[in-house]
């Protein structure tokens, strides 16, 4: 029998879909992991408005899939 998606991905600590906003977020620094920067950067360099990358990063740092370092990621 069929198992639903949602089921499937029910207990990930943070779904990241492709074309959300953590997905570009998170795209942005695994492209650039070898530089940090702060959010007015990658606010600059994704489609992404201040608000929702500061809500996408705070919860990638929060769920442990980037670091931060004075305000830079």
């Amino acid at each position: 029998m069929p198992v639903p998606v949602e089921e499937l991905t029910a207990d990930e600590l943070l779904p990241v879909t492709p074309e959300s906003n953590l997905y570009k977020a998170l795209s942005f620094t695994v492209t650039h992991y070898e530089y940090g920067f702060t959010l007015d950067k990658i606010v600059a360099r994704t489609d992404l408005n201040k608000t929702t990358a500061s809500n996408a990063m705070a919860r990638l740092f929060g769920t442990g899939l980037i670091n931060r370092a004075d305000d830079v990621y």
